[in-house]
C-alpha cells in the first residue's frame, strides 16, 4: 500500500511504502520501505520493529502485537 501527501514545508511525496505479509486473512508484519518522513510529525506507519511475525492473535482471534 503506497500513501502519498506532504512531507516538507511545500513538498509533495511517498511517505508510507507499505508490504504486509499474511497468512490466510491474519497479518503477520508489515514493513514501511519509504524513506521520507510524513512533515510535521503527520500521521504515517512507523515501522518499529522488522521480523517475520511481528502480530499474532489468540485463540479467539483477537489481534496482538508481537
Amino acid at each position: 500500500m503506497k500513501r502519498y501527501g506532504q512531507t516538507g514545508a511545500s513538498t509533495y511525496g511517498l511517505f508510507d511504502n507499505l508490504t504486509m505479509t499474511l497468512s490466510g486473512n491474519q497479518l503477520k508484519s508489515v514493513n514501511d520501505v519509504a524513506t521520507s518522513p510524513a512533515y510535521n510529525n503527520g500521521f504515517e506507519f512507523r515501522n518499529g520493529i522488522t521480523s517475520t511475525q511481528e502480530y499474532d492473535y489468540d485463540k479467539k482471534v483477537i489481534w496482538l502485537k508481537v
